[in-house]
């Protein structure tokens, strides 16, 4: 269903694009991204030792209109979180020290970005910019150190989705080269898991973590226009 909804939102965006010429004839681009954000434990608070978390994104955009584009992006990374209870079977071994797991996510989301000409004298994909968004995002928990499971396994997945927003500039260097920075917030919901031995308080814990991680970050981009 949500697969389904970025689908039609795609076709849909295309469908508008009638008679535009781009930037210089070009109307296409490919690009890579990176954002980094404040390591926020579920708690809220920054995790020992690791200050920031990083997320790599590959994406295709399209300009649909003077002052338009769409996009698609898959998004991968991973975060540590050190404070999570996720087996009410080994709660006595808990009471110490909090363990730290590994979160890995892939998502895939579809943006659109409106350009304000009337201030940056350009047209997309130059210019300032905001851009609204929805996305769906997998995620798995891993006890990388073996520390109740074995080493690298596998307890807990689920997903969840989210809208996201983000306010930045882009500028185009030697007429092909497409470079932007953004603010970006993302709110996600719909926690979804499944598998592995999770309680309902584990489960908020993580809704949290993934909350407070797309929160609010930073958003460097390159790309190619063709």
């Amino acid at each position: 269903m949500k697969n389904g909804i970025l689908l039609i939102l795609l076709i849909v965006s295309y469908a508008a694009v009638a008679q535009v010429s781009g930037f210089m004839g070009k109307r296409q681009a490919i690009n890579i991204s990176a954002t980094v954000s404040p390591a926020f434990l579920s708690s809220g608070k920054i995790a020992k030792g690791q200050k920031v978390n990083m997320q790599y994104f590959l994406g295709y955009e399209y300009i649909i209109g003077s002052n338009w584009t769409t996009s698609v992006n898959y998004h991968f990374g991973s975060f540590s979180n050190n404070n999570f209870d996720f087996d009410n079977t080994v709660e006595e071994y808990l009471d110490n020290d909090p363990y730290e797991y590994k979160i890995n996510t892939n998502s895939y989301s579809i943006h659109f970005k409106r350009f304000f000409s009337k201030y940056s004298n350009f047209i997309a994909p130059v210019g300032r910019f905001i851009s609204f968004g929805l996305m769906t995002c997998n995620y798995s928990i891993t006890d990388e150190k073996g520390n109740i499971y074995k080493p690298n396994t596998k307890f807990a997945k689920g997903s969840v989705t989210g809208v996201v927003f983000s306010y930045g500039s882009s500028r185009v260097f030697f007429k092909k080269l497409l470079f932007s920075a953004a603010a970006e917030s993302a709110f996600l919901f719909n926690l979804t898991p499944s598998g592995g031995n999770t309680n309902s308080e584990s489960l908020e814990k993580i809704d949290r973590a993934l909350f407070f991680r797309n929160a609010i970050s930073v958003k460097l981009s390159a790309g190619y226009l063709f």
